[in-house]
């Protein structure tokens, strides 16, 4: 990763508006490329990543303070103002609190939220708002609902919210959105957490693509509902609970989809309906190839009144690279740090951190910070490093302008922070001198 950044404010002002010419030159070789500051895209609101609220270590929680030190290497050296915690799986109501989704039984929630498991949770999500993520904090609810333990046989009974395959019966879904709000009511009330931005479901198309000998019901990533209808009808629901409990700030970040397809069929579902998308912060895709330019073009039609959508999960720095000029205003890390994912013992991937990575990436994949067992420290690996060039000089409030480059071995991109730095970015494939000029 090269970087060439231009702190001479004057400079700036001098071409704003105006073509700068450039070029990179290694050995005998000579890349050109052109920056038009008069051509103007996305203005970025951050970079992040995300994170494990919860901290599970040889087989049970633990307490989240032995994150901290991660977190902050996130917040001080990688620069991440975004984080999408996650907060799985969506089954602590093992069983129903008292039959009646118009009713929060409270006594029955404030035992759950207390224990040990929510304790870890609240604590992460604190720490977070004391270094400063308030807005740029998004719950995240990942896994499905309540089933039988992580490996166990199926059970019907303990599936009491849908089928064995994860999935939420229709006659289900006002309880499943109680669970949801409760948890939300008692974040904001109880836990004093403050947010505002809710991820309410994760890859709800996966589970049903899935399924083979090895996973018989599917890879679990969130609840079974691949169906655009059902899923904007619960997020309606929710939206509409929220504002009943005195909750209406809410925005979601959604749908975070494993794919197109989803994504977008529930674009087209909740477009046509104003009061929900009133209450939409951003579009929430997942892209882990290097263009994003499929989700471009359906947030980019006309009836969608946000044009604004977030890549809420990416991995690999060529990945991101090949999506920068798609108009995503944030990109999201997976993972910030090793940790252990109960839907990840759940898919068979192991209890030992990190057990929910991208892992056909290779060390590209891999968490940003690693941990040590022998001493319970953290270690940044290569790719916090590289990731840390972009998001520790490309700020919230950047706007994204035209570059022009004619050799895809240097991808290029440029940005215009608040204060009027330009900030240039490039991927160099080769390790070897490199030196800039602008012509």
């Amino acid at each position: 990763m090269d970087k060439a950044f231009f702190p001479d404010k004057r400079f700036l002002v001098l071409f704003l508006g105006c073509f700068i010419f450039i070029s990179i030159h290694a050995q005998n070789e000579v890349y050109p490329f052109s920056v038009d500051g008069g051509t103007k895209r996305q203005v970025m609101d951050g970079f992040g990543v995300n994170i494990c609220a919860a901290w599970w270590y040889n087989g049970e929680y633990r307490d989240s303070k032995i994150v901290q030190p991660a977190i902050d290497l996130l917040i001080d050296s990688l620069s991440a103002t975004i984080f999408r915690v996650v907060i799985e799986e969506i089954d602590w109501e093992a069983v129903n609190d008292d039959n009646d989704a118009g009713n929060f039984n409270w006594t029955y929630y404030n035992k759950i939220f207390s224990s040990a498991r929510f304790q870890s949770v609240w604590n992460s999500m604190r720490y977070l708002n004391q270094r400063g993520i308030d807005d740029g904090l998004i719950i995240s609810f990942m896994g499905g609902p309540p089933a039988a333990s992580p490996l166990a046989p199926p059970d019907p009974v303990k599936s009491w919210m849908g089928n064995t395959n994860y999935s939420v019966s229709i006659e289900m879904e006002d309880e499943f959105v109680e669970s949801i709000a409760a948890l939300l009511y008692y974040a904001r009330h109880n836990a004093n957490i403050r947010f505002s931005n809710v991820s309410p479901m994760n890859e709800t198309d996966i589970t049903t693509s899935t399924k083979s000998e090895k996973h018989p019901n599917g890879i679990v990533e969130g609840p079974d509902m691949p169906d655009a209808v059902q899923f904007v009808r619960v997020i309606k629901k929710l939206a509409l609970k929220l504002d009943k409990i005195g909750m209406s700030d809410i925005r979601f970040v959604t749908p975070d989809a494993a794919g197109d397809k989803l994504f977008n069929a529930v674009c087209n579902e909740m477009t046509g309906d104003k009061y929900l998308m009133s209450k939409l912060s951003h579009w929430g895709v997942h892209q882990y190839g290097n263009d994003a330019d499929n989700y471009k073009k359906i947030v980019d039609r006309p009836e969608n009144t946000n044009k604004s959508y977030w890549v809420t999960e990416t991995a690999g720095i060529k990945n991101l690279m090949g999506q920068l000029d798609d108009n995503a205003s944030s990109h999201l890390f997976w993972d910030g740090f090793d940790c252990v994912y109960q839907h990840g013992i759940r898919n068979g991937y192991g209890n030992k951190p990190p057990n929910d990575w991208v892992f056909w990436e290779g060390e590209q994949g891999k968490p940003l910070i690693a941990l040590n067992e022998s001493d319970m420290n953290w270690t940044p690996r290569k790719p916090f490093y590289e990731f840390a060039q972009l998001f520790r000089f490309i700020r919230p409030g950047a706007t994204n302008i035209e570059t022009v480059f004619t050799d895809k071995k240097l991808p290029v991109h440029a940005w215009i922070n608040k204060s009027g730095q330009l900030v240039i970015v490039g991927s160099i494939v080769e390790i070897r001198p490199y030196s800039t000029k602008v012509l």
